[in-house]
């Protein structure tokens, strides 16, 4: 998986916007592919099913970069167009925005609409916040308990975070280092252990 660092929403929260009794329902969420992009607009339709329009737009870059904009009924780029450029102008990638739309009865205009879902777009953008996400991995170091606290020691000067520790017959040490520091890390491990410890990556994970 090539995953580059990236900015996306820190959370799922819903943001309403009302204008001229039409009410614009707009939720944000972290994608990293056309099926995550799929779930998510499926749950908001099953969420809202009585909903006049449900208008979104995603960007995500994990293998190459893909981009949608979906107007749903809406008159064509008064929509999808506007929630896009959103994402856009806040950087934000691997990102995709739902705005459900319960028509009030009073018609927007085209300007009208594109205020309205470019408002939805940022107001849940500044919502539900903004963070910073990087490639990390989990490794596991298998060290023997004579050397235990050399390899602690190391751990705790490098900052490097400890998920699990089990004691059996030797100890399994579970870490998470980021991408730049990883093959460092491994090096250092094996340098600090003679080569007796031993590393396995366990998985790549966003943090």
């Amino acid at each position: 998986m090539d995953i580059k660092p990236f900015k996306s929403v820190q959370s799922t929260e819903e943001f309403r916007y009302e204008i001229k009794k039409s009410v614009f329902l707009s939720e944000a969420r972290m994608i990293q592919s056309e099926e995550d992009a799929e779930k998510f607009i499926n749950y908001v339709k099953e969420k809202h099913p009585k909903a006049t329009h449900h208008c979104y737009a995603y960007t995500f870059d994990v293998g190459g970069l893909r981009e949608k904009a979906e107007d749903d009924g809406e008159p064509s780029g008064t929509a999808g167009l506007p929630i896009l450029k959103a994402l856009k102008m806040n950087e934000l990638q691997n990102c995709m925005i739902v705005v459900t739309r319960y028509y009030g009865g009073i018609k927007l205009g085209a300007g009208g609409l594109t205020r309205a879902y470019m408002s939805s777009a940022t107001g849940v953008i500044e919502y539900a916040g903004i963070r910073s996400f990087k490639t990390f991995y989990d490794i596991m170091i298998n060290v023997g308990y004579d050397l235990y606290d050399i390899i602690l020691n190391y751990i705790n000067n490098a900052e490097i975070q400890i998920l699990d520790t089990e004691f059996y017959e030797d100890i399994k040490v579970v870490v998470t280092v980021p991408e730049k520091t990883k093959d460092k890390f491994i090096s250092d491990i094996a340098d600090l252990t003679s080569g007796t410890a031993k590393t396995e990556i366990i998985k790549e994970v966003l943090r």
